[in-house]
C-alpha cells in the first residue's frame, strides 16, 4: 500500500508493501567500515537508552460486563511487528522549497563529502508546520491549506519551538563511496552524529535487513505539556525511483517500531497492536492504525483488518470505537458502540458514506464493437485445442481499450453522478492522482477489470485529486471511460474529507446494498472479488477469452495426467495462474469457465514464453511441445504469434 500527500508540499510521504514490487527489487548490501564500529555501536548503546523494550507485553485484565469506556496502556516494541514493512521517500531540501525557511541551520557538515545533499524527515509534520507559521518562518497559507486537508486539530499542536527534526545527508568520501549521516538533537550539528556504511544498490524500496537502524529521540506535544518520544528510525542510500518532478535519486526512510498490549478476558488473552503507518514517530489521527486479536500465521496485518480512529474494532462479544490515541502512542481509548449497524464509515461492514459529484470526462464507446476473427489468427494453448479469438486493436497487456476523445479542453460531461444510483451493483472507489506512481501502476489492473466486468453487475467510479488539465491529458493518453470525479487540488475536497481520505491510492469496494466490503484492493485483487462475486455467466466471459493467445485449460483432463503432483487438492480448490512476457505482472489468474481454466491476452506477434503454475507450484503444460529451458534453468513454454 503506497500513501502520498494530500498537500503538493515536498514533504509528503506515502506507505509501500515491499511484496508488491518484489518484482523489481535487488538486495542492498552494507559495508562497515571498521573504522567506525566501535564509534558507531557506543554511539547506538548510548542512544539507545531512551528506548525502554519491554522483557514481556503488560497485562491488562478486564472482567464482564465490559466497561463502556477502555483506557490500554501500550508497550513500545522495537520492529514492524504482525504488520506489513513500508516505507517513505525523502525529497531533499531543495532552494525553491518554501518550506526550507522553517529549517534549523545544519551546521558541522563534513568537508570530506562531495556532492551533499541535505534531507529533513519531521516526526510530527503537522506540529512543524504550526510552530514554524508562529515563528513567522512559513506563509500561513501552506499552513492553513495543510491543516484543512488533513483535518488537523489546532489543540494538538503548540507554538513552542519542539525539536523534532531527524536531518540526514548524503556524500560521497574520498575513496569514492556514498555515506549517510544521521543527526538528531535540538542543535541539529554534524559533530556528533552518526556516520553511516554505504548502501549502494539499485533497490527502490529496501527490505529492513538491509536498511540502517538508528535509535533516535525527539521532543511532542501531547495536548497538555512537551514530552520526550523515542523511536527506532531507518534509512537506506540513495536509490532510484520515477517519482515526478525528482530527477535524482531519493532516499528511502521510515521509523521500525509499533505499540503493544494484552487484554486477558477470562482464559483467553488478546493481543492489542498499534501502528502509525511507520513513517515519523507520531501518532496522531489521521495515521494511527489499530488491530485487536491474533495476528494472521500466513500473511500480515493489512489495511483490510486494521481500524483507524473513528473506527471499530471487536473485543469479546462487544464493538468499540477507536476513540483517540496519544501522540507517542502510549495509550488508546476506546467507547462502546452499541449501534454499530445505525453507523456510515469507510471501514468493511459499514454503509458506505454519500458520494455524489460531477461526472468530469467519459470516453462512450462498446468495447465489444469488434468484429471476430478466424481461428488462425488466434494462438491457443489449450486442453483440449478449442478457443476464441477477437481482433486486437492493442497491444496493451490489459487489453483492447476504447477509441479516445479530446479531452484536452476540459470536462466533457456534466453529468452528475450519485453512488445511491448505483445500488444493485458492485461498486469500485478509486482516490487517485496523476501525480502519484502507485497509482499509475495500478491502472492496467483497473483497466482489466473494468474490461471484464463492466455492464455486469459492475461500475467503478474514480475520484481524482488533481487538476483539471493534467487528468483530461492522462484520460485521453490511457484511454480510461470509466467516469472521474475531480476533486481541484486546491478546493475545499469535500468528498476527501468525507471519506477520510489521506493517502493515494486508496480503493473502496461496495457491494449491491452499499456496504463497504474491501478497502485497499491493489493488482488482480479487485478482479478476483468480481470473480468470486459476479463471476463469467455474462459478457465478461466472453470478454475473458478475447485476445490473439487464449489459454484453455480442460480440469479434467489435466487431473488425468500423470504428471499432475498428486500432492495438490482436487480441481475445484486448485489455483491456476499463469507467468508470461504478455501479462501484467507476475502471476495472471485464470479463471473456471464450462469447465475450463480460462484466460485470454493481446500478445502481439512475435515468439512468447510462459509458465504454468497450479496452487503455486511450476507445472509444465503437457500439450504443448515447444518447453524450452532458460539460461537459469527454468522451463518455459513457448508459444507463436503471427
Amino acid at each position: 500500500m503506497l500513501r502520498f500527500p494530500l498537500s503538493p508540499s515536498c514533504f509528503g510521504y506515502f506507505q509501500y508493501d515491499t511484496r508488491m514490487m518484489k518484482r523489481d527489487l535487488k538486495n542492498y548490501r552494507c559495508r562497515w567500515p571498521q573504522c567506525a564500529i566501535s564509534v558507531i555501536l557506543i554511539m547506538a548503546l548510548a542512544a539507545c537508552a531512551s528506548i525502554r523494550v519491554p522483557d514481556a507485553i503488560g497485562q491488562m485484565p478486564l472482567t464482564e460486563p465490559l466497561p463502556d469506556t477502555l483506557i490500554i496502556p501500550l508497550e513500545q516494541v522495537k520492529g514492524f511487528g504482525p504488520f506489513s514493512p513500508s516505507s517513505g521517500f525523502l525529497r531533499e531540501m531543495a532552494g525553491n522549497n518554501p518550506w526550507i525557511a522553517a529549517i534549523p541551520e545544519v551546521t558541522g557538515i563534513p568537508d570530506t563529502l562531495s556532492d551533499l545533499r541535505i534531507f529533513v524527515r519531521h516526526m510530527h509534520f503537522k506540529q512543524h508546520a504550526w510552530q514554524s507559521w508562529k515563528a513567522g518562518l512559513l506563509d500561513s497559507s501552506h499552513v492553513m491549506g495543510a491543516f484543512s486537508t488533513w483535518g488537523a486539530d489546532s489543540s494538538r499542536v503548540t507554538a513552542q519551538y519542539l525539536d523534532l527534526h531527524v536531518t540526514i545527508a548524503t556524500g560521497t568520501d574520498s575513496s569514492g563511496r556514498t555515506r549517510v549521516i544521521i543527526s538528531s538533537g535540538t542543535d541539529l550539528t554534524w559533530a556528533t552524529a552518526h556516520i553511516l556504511p554505504d548502501t549502494a544498490g539499485t533497490e527502490p524500496f529496501p527490505h529492513r535487513e538491509s536498511m540502517v537502524v538508528e535509535p533516535i529521540s525527539f521532543e511532542m506535544f501531547d495536548g497538555e505539556s512537551v514530552i520526550t518520544a523515542s523511536t527506532w528510525y531507518r534509512v537506506s542510500g540513495p536509490v532510484p525511483f520515477g517519482i515526478p518532478g525528482e530527477t535524482r535519486p531519493m532516499l528511502v526512510d521510515g521509523t521500525y517500531d509499533h505499540r503493544r498490549a494484552n487484554l486477558v478476558l477470562g482464559q483467553d488473552t488478546v493481543p492489542v497492536f498499534l501502528q502509525n503507518e511507520f513513517l515519523d514517530g507520531s501518532y496522531d489521527h489521521q495515521k494511527s492504525y489499530l488491530f485487536i486479536g491474533h495476528p494472521p500465521t500466513d500473511r500480515p496485518v493489512t489495511p483490510y483488518m486494521m481500524a483507524g480512529v473513528g473506527e471499530y474494532v471487536m473485543i469479546g462479544a462487544e464493538n468499540y470505537r477507536f476513540e483517540d490515541v496519544r501522540i507517542d502512542g502510549s495509550r488508546i481509548h476506546l467507547v462502546r458502540e452499541r449501534d454499530l449497524a445505525l453507523q456510515t464509515g469507510t471501514q468493511p461492514g459499514l454503509r458506505a458514506p454519500e458520494l455524489r459529484g460531477e461526472v468530469f470526462a467519459t470516453v462512450p464507446q462498446d468495447l465489444d464493437d469488434r468484429d471476430p476473427v478466424s481461428s488462425d489468427t488466434a494462438a491457443v494453448v489449450s486442453v483440449p485445442s478449442d478457443h476464441a479469438g477477437r481482433e486486437p486493436t492493442s497491444t496493451d497487456p490489459a487489453g483492447p481499450g476504447p477509441a479516445s476523445t479530446d479531452t484536452s479542453n476540459g470536462p466533457l460531461s456534466s453529468t452528475q453522478i450519485d453512488i445511491e444510483d448505483l445500488r444493485g451493483k458492485w461498486v469500485f472507489l478509486d482516490f487517485w492522482g496523476t501525480w502519484c506512481p502507485p497509482c499509475i501502476d495500478e491502472m492496467p489492473y483497473l483497466k482489466e477489470a473494468w474490461r471484464l466486468f463492466r455492464d455486469d453487475g459492475f461500475a467503478m467510479v474514480g475520484i481524482a485529486y488533481d487538476e483539471a488539465e493534467k487528468l483530461a491529458r492522462f484520460l485521453e493518453e490511457w484511454e480510461i471511460d470509466w467516469p472521474q470525479i475531480l476533486e481541484e487540488q486546491r478546493g475545499p475536497n469535500e468528498i476527501l474529507r468525507s471519506w477520510g481520505i489521506l493517502g493515494f491510492p486508496s480503493t473502496f469496494l461496495l457491494d449491491e446494498q452499499g456496504i463497504v466490503r474491501y478497502r485497499q484492493l491493489r493488482h488482480y485483487a479487485l478482479e478476483q472479488k468480481l470473480a468470486d462475486y459476479i463471476g463469467f455467466s455474462g459478457k465478461a466471459g466472453d470478454r475473458l477469452a478475447e485476445g490473439d493467445v487464449v489459454i484453455r485449460l480442460d480440469a479434467e483432463e489435466l487431473m488425468a495426467l500423470p504428471q499432475w503432483p498428486s500432492d495438490l487438492p482436487d480441481t475445484g480448490s486448485a489455483e491456476v495462474a499463469i507467468m508470461a512476457d504478455f501479462s501484467l505482472s507476475g502471476r495472471t489468474p485464470l479463471y473456471m469457465v464450462d469447465g475450463k481454466w480460462t484466460r485470454g491476452f493481446y500478445a502481439g506477434p512475435g515468439e512468447h514464453r510462459y509458465r504454468l503454475y497450479v496452487n503455486g507450484t511450476f507445472f509444465p503444460d503437457p500439450r504443448n511441445p515447444r518447453l524450452v529451458t532458460s539460461d537459469e534453468g527454468q522451463k518455459y513454454n513457448v508459444i507463436a504469434v503471427d
